[in-house]
């Protein structure tokens, strides 16, 4: 069968039976067609439903897997208010209460922030058990918390707490802002090693205008902006002087091989190259990435992270 060949019709419900296929046609169809909205549909809503299901019968963790694995099906700025069912608000608050008992306040902030958007959605079988206002008060106290929590530690300690919060966040909120959000705090956190080791800069590019902005208001209000160079430009155009230390591929998937590849000789030899998005579900980092190795050119370890992670160094110029 061929990659985007599709294996059944896009339908408004799907059942358990039909489920892989139906995951497997909405990852082969095209973002922004009506074709992908119903698919999308389809399969967030039995996702909620087994998920509301798993944590009824006290499966906590297989019912956070659930929520989690769908929420990562949704792209980037796809409307969320009335894609996720008629479950999707038990589900929701089962996972946003375990979350929050386990700390972990980036994904929980993003749960509330998901129940504030589909909790007056249309059909759904019930309304969040919270108000709007006690939504946001526990979305306050959540901000206020981790400011608390972080504060205790060091400059480069801090930086790096404040980055998993806000990119646990950015898994379970596919909006630019999340991703603005979790792009700059991860440069600001490798900006603080920079500081600390006293050399070293920061080189970053955003093919898109509005995440760019956005990323750019937070590093020009950030005291290590005189570290950080931020680039409105594609990754394939873009020239970077003298040699990289660590090269983050993180761009449309479409392209990493060849963004590697571009800057692959001025990858020191100690370097370190990172791939993102090289889980077995999303196949064409992960093929970049075995291509790669297989000519010789990276050495690579695969991380089961939730979309996958590459680490590698180059194998030319190792002694």
């Amino acid at each position: 069968m061929a990659h985007g060949e599709r294996v059944t019709p896009a339908t408004h419900e799907v059942n358990d039976d039909a489920f892989g296929a139906a995951v497997h046609d909405l990852l082969v169809s095209d973002p922004g067609t009506g074709e992908r909205s119903v698919r999308l549909a389809a399969v967030e809503a039995r996702q909620m439903t087994r998920a509301s299901l798993r944590f009824k019968a006290r499966a906590v963790d297989r019912g956070l897997t659930a929520v989690s694995g769908g929420i990562y099906l949704v792209r980037v700025g796809e409307p969320v208010q009335s894609v996720f069912g008629p479950n999707a608000v038990p589900a929701l608050e089962s996972a946003v209460h375990e979350l929050s008992l386990r700390g972990d306040e980036g994904r929980a902030h993003a749960l509330y922030d998901l129940l504030l958007q589909i909790g007056a959605q249309t059909g759904a079988r019930t309304a969040p058990a919270q108000s709007k206002e006690d939504l946001r008060r526990h979305i306050a106290a959540l901000d206020q918390w981790t400011q608390s929590a972080v504060s205790a530690g060091g400059p480069v300690a801090s930086a790096g707490a404040l980055e998993r919060v806000a990119v646990r966040r950015r898994l379970l909120e596919p909006t630019e802002e999340a991703l603005s959000r979790a792009a700059s705090a991860t440069t600001e956190w490798i900006a603080r090693g920079l500081e600390r080791n006293g050399f070293g800069r920061v080189i970053s590019c955003e093919f898109d205008p509005v995440v760019f902005a956005k990323a750019k208001e937070r590093v020009e209000a950030s005291p290590l902006r005189r570290l950080i160079e931020l680039r409105n430009e594609s990754s394939l155009e873009m020239k970077v002087d003298g040699a990289i230390d660590i090269l983050f591929s993180d761009s449309d998937v479409d392209i990493r091989e060849s963004e590697v590849r571009r800057f692959l000789p001025q990858v020191r030899p100690t370097g370190l190259v990172l791939m993102h998005d090289a889980s077995s579900h999303m196949k064409t980092v992960r093929e970049a990435a075995f291509k790669l190795e297989a000519e010789g050119l990276l050495s690579c370890v695969f991380l089961p992270t939730p979309r996958g992670l590459v680490i590698a160094q180059r194998r030319e110029g190792r002694t």
